[in-house]
């Protein structure tokens, strides 16, 4: 009997035993899960920063592209300007130099680009640069040809068209600086 006695003691006694062993196994797996949960959050949360990080800098990278090419937009452009425009030619300048430097390359896409990318203050002031160059060569095409006294008055014209041209140039110029300097650095 003493043998059955202690059996039973025995066997009572390691059920206590095992169902806190399986309450411990539950709670160190919960423990576990939580953790993973924590851990993959944060992973993701980490991945996602680096990823709007890269895209942040790619967007960068592409408006310093196009603000470049605006730079040497405008500088041909105001030579082309200048050299259509002029009424006295001046053999130490190669005006038609300057007209094919603008014509050879290749800003097809400039527009597109600055709509695209660059910033509202850019966009707005490329536009308006866009548009008095627009009236320079308008104003070239009406009053060329005249002669005398409206000659000379169309070329008084077409000088403030041109320097008005040149001061909305000046400021995109303004404009792109400004933005070049606000964008973050990487």
């Amino acid at each position: 009997m003493t043998h059955i006695a202690a059996a039973a003691t025995e066997s009572s006694s390691s059920v206590p035993t095992i169902i806190v062993a399986i309450i411990v196994a539950i709670i160190a797996l919960i423990g576990s899960v939580t953790a993973a949960i924590i851990s993959a959050r944060s992973t993701s949360k980490s991945v996602a920063k680096t990823l709007e990080s890269d895209r942040r800098n790619r967007l960068r990278d592409k408006q310093l592209e196009l603000y470049t090419d605006l730079l040497t937009y405008i500088q041909l452009r105001r030579g082309a300007r200048a050299a259509r425009t002029a009424l006295v030619k001046v053999d130490a300048v190669d005006y038609d130099r300057m007209i094919q430097d603008f014509e050879d390359r290749e800003f097809s896409d400039i527009d597109g680009r600055t709509n695209a990318l660059a910033s509202h203050e850019v966009l707005a002031a490329f536009n308006r640069a866009q548009q008095a160059d627009r009236n320079v060569t308008r104003h070239r095409i009406v009053t060329g040809g005249q002669l005398g006294e409206a000659a000379v008055k169309a070329a008084e014209e077409t000088h403030a068209l041109v320097t008005e041209a040149d001061r909305l140039d000046e400021e995109l110029r303004k404009a792109i600086r400004q933005d070049v300097h606000d964008l973050p650095q990487p």
